[in-house]
């Protein structure tokens, strides 16, 4: 739309100038008062839409992160929240550690086996990359494990976004597991995603999912979380 602007508003403002050249007498004053205003009204123009398009591009659309009654098509299964966001706290203190964000939710959605842990916000986040980064070393902590590959992902929407395979064994039980753990992240935005099996929910072991799998479920829930500017 702005882009649009761009072309359309200068191309106005020429045409208005032209016809207005064209109803008065060459050369006289009128004339060159009209040529040189109408100059100066399309170079306005043409600075308001560039700025316009500057702040659009280097802004970055705003979200805000909600926590609806169902995310990607899955209910919010309250009574999870608390354990499972015990359990992944070295996740939630990594977020915690960023003082640009003040709008941070959590929630958890749960389909026939499976609960989804949601930790997310709103704010200010200039690194994006390292926000991956600590996001990585979350899930090192979490696994307990050195164990760690990255891989990214289509995260659904604007930013950046990949998912991590843990393998390991998680604090409080002594059952081994593997499984991916997603995130995305925007300037303004950023979201993970961790799975639980949801007859186990108030235990500390992850259910197996692989990458693309949780990637998937991701963008789905991201849709309904996720809002934008």
């Amino acid at each position: 739309m702005i882009v649009l602007m761009a072309v359309l508003l200068p191309g106005l403002a020429v045409l208005a100038v032209w016809r207005l050249w064209g109803s008065s007498p060459r050369g006289s004053g009128m004339a060159r008062v009209l040529v040189f205003g109408g100059g100066a009204i399309v170079l306005g123009v043409v600075l308001v839409v560039l700025v316009a398009i500057g702040t659009t591009i280097f802004a970055g659309k705003k979200y805000q992160i909600s926590t609806p009654d169902s995310a990607g098509g899955m209910p919010r299964d309250p009574g999870v929240e608390d354990p499972l966001t015990s359990a992944a706290s070295p996740f939630w203190s990594s977020l915690d550690s960023n003082d640009q964000v003040s709008d941070y939710a959590r929630a958890a959605y749960a389909d026939d086996s499976t609960a989804y842990l949601f930790l997310g916000g709103a704010g200010k986040v200039d690194d994006q990359d390292g926000f991956l980064r600590a996001f990585r070393s979350a899930a090192a902590r979490f696994s307990r494990s050195d164990s760690v590959s990255e891989e990214k992902v289509d995260g659904g929407g604007d930013g950046k976004a990949a998912c991590v395979t843990v393998r390991g064994t998680a604090t409080g039980s002594s059952t081994p597991y593997s499984t991916a753990i997603c995130a995305w992240v925007t300037k303004t935005s950023f979201g993970e995603i961790i799975p639980f099996p949801l007859s186990n929910s108030t235990t500390t072991v992850p259910v197996g999912k692989t990458a693309s799998e949780l990637a998937l479920i991701m963008r789905r829930m991201r849709s309904d979380i996720e809002t934008g500017q």
